[in-house]
C-alpha cells in the first residue's frame, strides 16, 4: 500500500482455454489500464473497498469488490459473450462516372499561373497539381503519384 491506495495485480484470461487477453480494460472509478503483451496488468486503487471492472471485447465483463480479501496477483477469467450481431448485408452500387484517376487542367488555372517570359508553361502547371512533381533538374519529366510509367 502506498499513497493512500492499494495496488492491485494479476492477468487476465480466458475462462474457456487460458489463453492471456492482451488489451484487456482493468477500471476502479477514474483510474484504468489495460492488459500488456503478457496479459498483465497493475492498477492502484483508492481504498480496499473500491469496485473494479475487469472487460475484453467479446467477453463479459467482471466486477470485483472485497479486495482486500483477495491475494495478489489476481488470476482472472473471464467468459466469452455469446452475443451475436444481426445479419449484414452489403450492396456494391457502382458508379456510372469512370472518372477516378482522370484529371483536367482549365485553361483559367493556366492563364493565372505566373509565367515565364510572358508564355504560359503547361509543365510548370502540371508540376504545381496535388500528386504530380518535377521530374530531376533539367528534364522535362513528371512523376505522378500511383503512376507506373
Amino acid at each position: 500500500m502506498h499513497g493512500g491506495g492499494i495496488t492491485i495485480s494479476g492477468t487476465v484470461r480466458d475462462d474457456a482455454n487460458g489463453e492471456l487477453l492482451i488489451g484487456a480494460s482493468i477500471s476502479a472509478g477514474k483510474v484504468s489500464t489495460l492488459t500488456n503483451s503478457y496479459g498483465f496488468f497493475s492498477l492502484t486503487v483508492p481504498d480496499s473497498t473500491s469496485t473494479v471492472m475487469i472487460r475484453h471485447l467479446g467477453y463479459q465483463p467482471l466486477i470485483l469488490d472485497t479486495l482486500n480479501q483477495r491475494r495478489m496477483p489476481i488470476d482472472i477469467r473471464l467468459v466469452r459473450s455469446e452475443n451475436r450481431l444481426a445479419e449484414l448485408t452489403v450492396i456494391d452500387h457502382r458508379l456510372e462516372d469512370n472518372s477516378v484517376g482522370k484529371f483536367s487542367l482549365q485553361m483559367d488555372k493556366v492563364r493565372t499561373t505566373p509565367a515565364l517570359l510572358g508564355e504560359a508553361d503547361i509543365m510548370k502547371v502540371l508540376a504545381l497539381t496535388p500528386g504530380v512533381s518535377a521530374g530531376v533538374e533539367g528534364s522535362a519529366g513528371l512523376y505522378v503519384r500511383g503512376g507506373d510509367s
